[in-house]
């Protein structure tokens, strides 16, 4: 499902459409087990990246930054890079920056593709914006779908174990 919103309608649907077991001793870890998965894609990869992100250099006990907190992060490279607020937007450049992780692009190969002078600047800043957030134990909106897809595609053994459950 896409909003949390529609998650909890759906699961509600499912939870009366599914028949109850008798609580019994031991059988209430498996009832959740047997249970279908209902929930937005970006809770499922917030789940996920809290069991395996480590594998990747972070910790489970990660951070989301909002809005606020992405463009007060966007604000501090501005200020650290001497960038003018008034001759480049910091909202432009999250975009951009959002764009780019939508794409599933590194600061690397962002920067590989940046042709014109705003690109330039954004990858300069998405570099240092992305080295701030993994300082801070933090992960963006967009990195959850984007460090989800990482995972899956350097550690076989996670991948496995998701298509195991969701095949």
């Amino acid at each position: 499902s896409f909003t949390n919103k529609a998650a909890r309608e759906m699961q509600e649907r499912v939870r009366k459409l599914l028949p109850t077991r008798n609580s019994q001793p031991g059988t209430r870890n498996r009832e959740k087990e047997d249970r279908p998965t209902i929930c937005t894609f970006h809770s499922l990869c917030v789940r996920i990246l809290r069991n395996h992100i480590e594998k990747l250099g972070y910790k489970r006990n990660f951070v989301i930054y909002d809005d606020s907190d992405q463009l007060s992060l966007i604000r501090e490279v501005f200020k650290s890079k001497d960038i003018d607020e008034k001759s480049i937007q910091p909202r432009g450049v999250l975009n951009e920056i959002s764009s780019a992780k939508e794409k599933l692009l590194s600061p690397e190969k962002y920067a590989e593709k940046a042709t014109g002078f705003f690109e330039r600047i954004c990858a300069d800043v998405y570099k240092s914006y992305n080295a701030l957030l993994s300082k801070a134990n933090a992960l963006d909106f967009d990195d959850i779908l984007y460090f989800c897809n990482r995972l899956l595609e350097q550690r076989k053994d996670v991948l496995e174990k998701y298509q195991d459950r969701f095949l």
